[in-house]
């Protein structure tokens, strides 16, 4: 017959039990996750690629709609996966990568070919990216047919400096006016284009307020990424004005300064009085 002593346990053979318990119950654990662990990582592929293609659809559409329009187009929640897998599937060579500043903000051009885009015939697109901001990212599309330099490549945007090539300094106008009208605008933009001085910088004209009077008035624009800066074109009397725009300070965005530049460009279609 068992005595007491006989059902005593060692502290030993306490541990060793445990660990057996502990190293069943792991390896059945494990035995019933990794299915499901599986199946989640192919479910997670699965829709990432989904996802990833969706939004590269929605890029080549944007790069055909600008180049139709000759304007720029912007896109929401687009990964840089997305972006990639464009130049993957369509690039006619690697993209060529440039990265402006340190939030992540990066231009990604190159030569695509697409079957059901300019006849199968090559164009030249640029993606600007900026990380997210708030809820959302964004995405601003160029494109042109063929190869055109001026989408191949961050010129413009860099044209928005204060130098001139051989690094001379142009001299700049500070302006303190903050508009109130739109009249007021038209007159800034003939003033820019009329001054001898290469920018006028209007810390007080909020960048947001020039953007809502392009909205108004339907103009051909492109905003530059990071809220960085914006071009735009505008008949006024008789004539076509280009204009570009510098936000004085991009991390405030539309609450931002701006400093303008402009000229003439040719002659006016659409009027619209000085």
């Amino acid at each position: 017959m068992a005595t007491d002593t006989d059902l005593e346990t060692t502290p030993q053979q306490d541990l060793k039990e445990d660990w057996v318990y502990f190293l069943v119950s792991l390896g059945t654990a494990l035995l019933l996750a990794i299915p499901t662990w599986g199946f989640s990582l192919v479910l997670f592929f699965l829709i990432k690629n989904w996802f990833d293609t969706r939004a590269m659809n929605s890029l080549l559409g944007a790069a055909a709609t600008a180049m139709r329009e000759e304007v720029s187009e912007e896109r929401y929640h687009i990964n840089r996966a997305a972006i990639a897998k464009v130049f993957k599937r369509f690039g006619v060579e690697p993209p060529q990568i440039q990265h402006l500043g340190n939030d992540g903000t990066t231009l990604y051009w190159g030569m695509l070919r697409h079957p059901m885009i300019q006849q199968n015939r090559e164009f030249s697109v640029r993606f600007g990216y900026t990380p997210r901001d708030g809820t959302r990212n964004t995405v601003f599309i160029k494109a042109a047919p063929g190869r055109d330099e001026s989408v191949l490549g961050a010129d413009d945007i860099m044209s928005l400096a204060s130098t001139q090539p051989g690094g001379v300094a142009y001299e700049k106008q500070i302006s303190r006016i903050k508009p109130k009208s739109d009249q007021e605008i038209i007159q800034l933009i003939l003033q820019a284009a009329r001054s001898r001085a290469f920018e006028i910088d209007c810390p007080r004209f909020e960048y947001g307020k020039l953007a809502d009077f392009v909205s108004r008035h339907e103009l051909g624009v492109e905003y530059f990424p990071g809220y960085s800066g914006a071009r735009f074109w505008i008949d006024i009397g008789e004539y076509s004005y280009a204009v570009c725009i510098e936000n004085l300070d991009p991390d405030a965005k539309d609450a931002g300064g701006i400093s303008i530049w402009a000229k003439q460009d040719g002659p006016a279609e659409v009027l619209i009085s000085a």
